[in-house]
């Protein structure tokens, strides 16, 4: 298994102007239709006229997005561990609106706390995030939350919405009537929108609907839904650091304890919707795959002073299973300030 966690989150820089993206695709599609040009601010201004892109562009869009993504980023090289979260996908995505996607998740190398998809069915997870979810129902809750976003058309939608983008369905219409192809630039644009929404989600109203999709597709899939708030929760109270959580939980998502108190309820009315006689929690798969990211993300915080996180890290670890010495010995660094009375046990070493 070759193993490396970046230590920061993906910079996306890339911002939208609403003028000067109105302006270039104007431009381009004037260029392109000629004399009918005239007609263009018409459907400009008319912007119910709009209708989006075809299920065949939106699965092409994702497609390249992806390919964009996954040539400029490093992921997690375990074909175990592929298999397992994709088993998980596959399971939640039967109960999700039927959609002629291939849904597949990728673990990427990075230690932030995230998890994504350009729609399509392409999905992505941050190792941080894994490294932090509790069980296996809580990584169901996560990867059912991205199925949503894709399930939905989130990401197009949100790229109808998203200032300057309303033209590109316009623009995306008159390069595949010439080449068959969406054109490099509407391509372009999307990709920036992607990004930008991976970190800052697709508005919160459709991140509200991800949450409740999310948890019905966990409970359908045998999944106890009452670990959907926990998802949330073992976050916030067991590792704080609100600023490595802003990327996934916060932004446009909504507030923390509003998503937590809306699962809580949602698990309580839907009881009875989901009887099972044993709801998945967790299982041993997940924490023997995951073992590895752990340590990973454990040694991380230590070699950065994050020594509370450090804690939390190997003692999951050490008690997974897995015959490993190094969370015992992560441990034993850290208490050893505590014996020599340098500092209290469970406090921060200087």
């Amino acid at each position: 298994m070759k193993l490396t966690l970046m230590p920061m989150a993906l910079a996306v820089t890339a911002t939208l102007s609403a003028g000067s993206v109105h302006a270039q695709l104007l431009n381009r599609l004037k260029e392109r239709l000629g004399p009918a040009a005239g007609a263009v601010e018409t459907v400009v201004e008319n912007r119910a006229a709009f209708q989006g892109f075809s299920e065949e562009e939106e699965i092409e869009i994702a497609r390249n997005n992806a390919a964009q993504f996954d040539a400029q980023s490093s992921f997690i090289d375990d074909a175990h561990l592929d298999a397992y979260l994709n088993g998980i996908v596959q399971r939640l995505a039967t109960h999700a609106v039927s959609r002629p996607f291939e849904y597949r998740v990728k673990v990427v190398s990075g230690a932030s706390i995230n998890a994504f998809t350009f729609g399509g069915g392409f999905l992505y997870v941050n190792a941080g995030l894994l490294a932090r979810m509790e069980n296996e129902a809580q990584v169901a809750m996560v990867l059912g939350h991205e199925i949503a976003h894709a399930a939905e058309s989130h990401v197009v939608e949100g790229m109808k919405a998203d200032a300057g983008i309303n033209l590109l369905g316009q623009l995306a219409g008159q390069a595949a009537a010439s080449s068959g192809r969406i054109n490099g630039e509407v391509l372009a644009k999307t990709y920036e929108y992607s990004m930008n929404a991976a970190v800052n989600g697709h508005g919160r109203g459709q991140e509200s609907q991800a949450d409740e999709l999310g948890i019905e597709y966990m409970a359908k899939a045998g999944y106890d839904a009452r670990e959907a708030s926990g998802t949330f929760a073992a976050l916030l109270e067991e590792y704080g650091d609100e600023s490595k959580l802003d990327a996934f939980f916060y932004s446009n998502h909504p507030r923390n304890e509003e998503r937590m108190a809306v699962a809580d309820a949602w698990a309580e009315k839907n009881a009875a919707r989901f009887v099972s006689a044993a709801p998945i929690v967790n299982t041993q798969e997940f924490q023997r795959t995951t073992h590895e990211i752990v340590v990973a993300m454990g040694k991380l915080d230590y070699d950065n002073g994050r020594f509370d996180s450090a804690r939390a890290m190997f003692t999951k670890a050490a008690a997974d299973g897995v015959d490993d010495p190094e969370p015992g010995r992560y441990l034993g660094m850290l208490d050893e300030p505590a014996r020599k009375g340098a500092i209290p046990a469970g406090e921060t070493p200087c």
